[in-house]
């Protein structure tokens, strides 16, 4: 497939990548993308309120990237939306700072929007961990009727031949998005801070009509969790539980109910067993209470428009 675009109308991609903390990983990450750029794109950093502009000073070196500075951290999905706002590009790239790509992640992505269907595309993400044979860290995002989210093939060793296939969703760590698509369900969703916003997305494309391709030829490493703290807070727990519980609440077509219910019932006890087994059992009830008051006071929710598109989203997605 030809590329779907005139590159005399400038850059074709902007690369978006949020970052507040580590400086030594966002530099390797920028670096890869310079070098292997197949085309001339447009790179926007998001220094999410870094101490004493320290991600910002680092982007000083290098020529042509667009930084953008808050000076209190607002959070992943709200320095994903500026980025998306600040773009020119046709297709955005979300790329984690703890990533780095390989030669020729670009082309293939490219090639697959050329297809009018295609509203984002999952790259193969490894994990960067030293192995001499790589693991997955995703190769497309799933979601089960349960009201599980889940990384493809998630810690399994690299197979040989993997082929394309349409996907649910793309993991935030590293998606492309077209642009308009991105516009027309209303972007990333800034009340979701952090975790799960990537889900979110996936579903409001889904719903308006758009496929997710997963596309193996592209290959991005990332060093997973590398961006944040292993010790989260309880509120950062509750925060996670409210958005995992708001997505399935929300997005779930009701006329899955008689399946979905009751798999999400037994789905949320396991949760709330492991919960307890580690002490964060007040953390998850008050998550999935937040979330249940979000709809029952809001009815409308963000995809509720969407609704009648609900049967656009095959179900061996799922």
């Amino acid at each position: 497939m030809s590329a779907p675009h005139d590159l005399g109308c400038g850059p074709l991609v902007s690369v978006i990548i949020p970052s507040r903390f580590r400086v030594d990983l966002l530099v390797i990450c920028v670096q890869s993308v310079i070098r292997y750029a197949s085309i001339p794109i447009e790179i926007i950093v998001i220094d999410d309120g870094s101490d004493l502009g320290l991600i910002s000073k680092a982007m000083e070196p290098f020529t042509g990237i667009k930084c953008i500075r808050n000076e209190v951290p607002q959070g992943f999905a709200k320095a994903v939306q500026s980025g998306i706002e600040a773009a020119s590009g046709e297709f955005v790239h979300l790329l984690n700072d703890d990533t780095r790509v390989e030669s020729g992640w670009l082309d293939r992505p490219l090639a697959c929007f050329a297809d009018s269907r295609v509203g984002a595309v999952s790259p193969l993400v490894l994990i960067d961990d030293g192995r001499a044979f790589p693991w997955i860290d995703s190769a497309g995002d799933g979601y089960s009727l349960a009201g599980r989210a889940f990384k493809r093939f998630h810690r399994q060793p690299m197979p040989s031949g993997m082929s394309g296939c349409w996907v649910f969703g793309a993991s935030g760590s590293s998606a492309f998005y077209r642009k308009s698509a991105l516009q027309a369900v209303g972007g990333f969703p800034r009340e979701f801070g952090a975790y799960f916003e990537d889900v979110e997305v996936s579903w409001r494309l889904q719903r308006a009509g758009w496929r997710i391709w997963f596309a193996p030829e592209s290959v991005v490493w990332h060093k997973v969790t590398s961006s944040y703290s292993s010790i989260m807070s309880c509120e950062l727990m509750t925060k996670i539980a409210e958005n995992q519980e708001l997505v399935f609440l929300v997005n779930m077509p009701t006329n899955y109910n008689v399946i979905t219910l009751p798999l999400h019932t037994f789905y949320l006890l396991g949760r709330f067993i492991r919960a307890l087994y580690f002490g964060r059992s007040a953390s998850f009830v008050g998550g999935l209470l937040a979330a249940w008051k979000q709809c029952i006071m809001n009815s409308r929710g963000p995809v509720s428009g969407m609704r009648a598109n609900a049967s656009k989203i095959p179900l061996e997605l799922m």
